[in-house]
C-alpha cells in the first residue's frame, strides 16, 4: 500500500496565484508489497528432588548463563528477553501513516531464524528470515534499546503504487511482552513519498533454530553507533522566506528519523496534513528527496516543479533538535512560471 498522493514538492513552498495544490489520495485498493501446554500433575515429593538437584547443580556451575560471546546473560539485556530460536512474525494490516486504514489491506506472516548475544555495551541479534514476504530484508540485525529491540535497514526497491525507483526504508521496534512474546510496530518509509505505511507486529518464539540455515554470529557484530540525525523527532513549525516574488511560507510538520545502526544515513519523514516531505541525513547535513513532481496550475494548464532543500546539523549537537536553518530553490515551469531562492527556518514546537 502506498501512502497519500500528495504533492511531491516541499509542503511550505508557496503556490503562486496561478499554481494548484492538488490534495489527491491514490487508489486505496493498490496492492502494497513489502513487508498452551496442556497441565501435568506431579506428585510433590518428586517436584522437592527434582528442585534440590537443580539447585545444587545452579550453585556448581556458578550461577550464570553465558552469553555466545562469553559475557554473562546471553541475550536479552535489562528488562529484555533473549531473542533464540525459530520466530513467527505475525504483521496487521497496513495502515497510512496518519493512521488512516488502507482498504482491504491484508496482514500477514513471516518465519525467522534469530541468534543473540550480549556484551558490556548492550545486545544485538542476528536474523535470517526463512518464509514470507511481507518485508523486504532477508537478514535483519537489531539491537535492544531502552528495553526494546530495534531494526533500520534500507535498499533500492519500487513500491507498487510509487512513482518510481526509490530507497526503500524498514524499521522494526519490539517490546517484550508478559506472555513472553514481543508487540511492535513495523514502518515502511522511502525516499518516494507515495511508499509509507505502518503495520503492528507480533514476534512469537514458535521453537529451536531450524538447522542448515546461515544466521550472522551476532557477538561479533560492530557496536551500534547513535546518529546525530536520530535527533530531528518531534513536532517543527517551518517558516521559508522567499527572496523573489514577496511570498513566505509557513507550514507545521510532525518529522520521525529512522538511522541505520552504522550512524551514517538517516532517513526524516516530514509529514502535515496536506504534504510530504523526505529528507536524507548524511555527513552532517539534510537534504531533500522528494523534490520534483509535475503539478497542473489553477487555470489547468501543465506545470512542473522543482525544489532543493539542505540544512546543515545544529552546533553544538542538540537531542532532540530545536531549530534548523537552511536555504534552497524552488522553480516552476510551464504555465505558471516560478524562480525563487529562500531561506528555510524549522522551529521545534513539542513532542
Amino acid at each position: 500500500m502506498g501512502a497519500p498522493l500528495v504533492h511531491v514538492e516541499n509542503a511550505s513552498a508557496p503556490s503562486p496565484p496561478d499554481i494548484a495544490t492538488p490534495d489527491e489520495w491514490p487508489d486505496s485498493d493498490a496492492p502494497w508489497p513489502w513487508y498452551r501446554r496442556t497441565a501435568v500433575v506431579i506428585p510433590i515429593a518428586v517436584v522437592l528432588i527434582v528442585a534440590a538437584v537443580a539447585t545444587i547443580l545452579f550453585v556448581l556451575s556458578g550461577g550464570e548463563q553465558t552469553a555466545p560471546d562469553g559475557q554473562p546473560g546471553g541475550g536479552g539485556g535489562a528488562g529484555g528477553a533473549a531473542l533464540d530460536g525459530t520466530y513467527t512474525f505475525e504483521f496487521g494490516a497496513a495502515t497510512e501513516p496518519n493512521g488512516q486504514p488502507f482498504t482491504n489491506a491484508p496482514g500477514g506472516q513471516e518465519t525467522w531464524v534469530i541468534k543473540s548475544a550480549c556484551h558490556t555495551g548492550g545486545c544485538a541479534a542476528s536474523a535470517t528470515k526463512t518464509g514470507g514476504s511481507i518485508s523486504t530484508a532477508t537478514t535483519l540485525v537489531l539491537d535492544e534499546r531502552d528495553k526494546q529491540w530495534e531494526s533500520v535497514n534500507a535498499k533500492q526497491g519500487t513500491c507498487q503504487g510509487g512513482v518510481g525507483p526509490g530507497e526503500v526504508w524498514e524499521s522494526l521496534s519490539l517490546e517484550s511482552q508478559p506472555d513472553g512474546s514481543l508487540e511492535g510496530e513495523f514502518v515502511v518509509r522511502s525516499t518516494d513519498s507515495n511508499c509509507a505505511s505502518n503495520r503492528p507486529v507480533t514476534l512469537t518464539r514458535s521453537g529451536d533454530a531450524k538447522s542448515g540455515v546461515s544466521v550472522a554470529d551476532p557477538a561479533a557484530m560492530p557496536a551500534r553507533v547513535v546518529s546525530p540525525g536520530q535527533a530531528l523527532y518531534g513536532r517543527y513549525q517551518e517558516t521559508d522566506t522567499y527572496k523573489d516574488g514577496n511570498r513566505n511560507a509557513d507550514v507545521s510538520f510532525d518529522i520521525q528519523s529512522f538511522c541505520l545502526r552504522t550512524g551514517e544515513r538517516c532517513l526524516s519523514y516530514w509529514l502535515s496534513p496536506n504534504d510530504i516531505k523526505v529528507l536524507i541525513f548524511a555527513k552532517n547535513e539534510w537534504v531533500l528527496a522528494n523534490g520534483t513532481s509535475d503539478s497542473k496550475c489553477q487555470n489547468g494548464s501543465p506545470a512542473h516543479r522543482e525544489i532543493t532543500l539542505q540544512y546543515p546539523l545544529p552546533s553544538p549537537a542538540q537531542d532532540p533538535i530545536t531549530l534548523l536553518t537552511g536555504s534552497g530553490h524552488y522553480t516552476v515551469t510551464g504555465g505558471c512560471p516560478f524562480n525563487s531562492d529562500f531561506d528555510s527556518r524549522v522551529q521545534r514546537t513539542g513532542d
